[in-house]
């Protein structure tokens, strides 16, 4: 958490949407201070707990094949930097070079994007529907979600880690499921 060089207007968006998971935590406390002091290592000094899809190796190798997959395959592209900033990606507004594959359905196009800047593990996955990005999660090759940013009603915004996690995970799955089919497709491939 320590690179969140954020600007003030973000902070604000951060500091509203962390504030209600710390009275939960003090809440919790008050009911169940066993429980509290057994997770003391780490929940207590982070804000907000970590939401970190848990995959079985396979599903992790999938999405590690399909990262590399983009990274050997897909064009040049970059993530705006009013996006990359949004997402906590960059510090200042500065467009982040990457690489993507999509898959279109019915209603909206599904990217899988990773960073190409060096010594980066960063992969957003972002959902987009009528010409707009609707959803996008900051996530890693570790699959923990840093950062969630949704755009429906109102300027794009940050939501709470935990508000997005079954989102998050749900949107993991689909490019698990995408991956082995590219794999079933592509088996003589190395």
């Amino acid at each position: 958490m320590r690179t969140f060089l954020i600007s003030s207007s973000i902070a604000a968006i951060m500091a509203l949407s962390v504030a209600p998971i710390g009275k939960d935590i003090t809440f919790a406390a008050e009911i169940d201070p066993p429980v509290l002091e057994s997770t003391t290592d780490h929940t207590v000094a982070q804000p907000a707990p970590t939401v970190r899809a848990s995959f079985t190796d396979v599903e992790s190798d999938a999405i590690n094949q399909l990262r590399e997959f983009t990274l050997a395959t897909s064009e040049e592209t970059v993530l705006g930097g009013k996006a990359a900033k949004l997402i906590g990606l960059v510090d200042t507004d500065r467009s982040v070079p990457t690489k993507q594959v999509s898959v279109a359905l019915t209603e909206e196009i599904r990217y899988f994007t990773v960073s190409t800047e060096p010594n980066s593990d960063d992969i957003i996955l972002t959902i987009k529907r009528d010409m707009a990005v609707r959803k996008m999660y900051l996530t890693n090759s570790k699959f923990i979600l840093r950062a969630a940013v949704v755009h429906e009603d109102g300027p794009p915004h940050v939501i709470p880690n935990e508000q997005a996690a079954a989102s998050f995970e749900a949107l993991l799955m689909f490019w698990v499921e995408k991956s082995k089919s590219l794999q079933a497709g592509s088996t003589h491939h190395h």
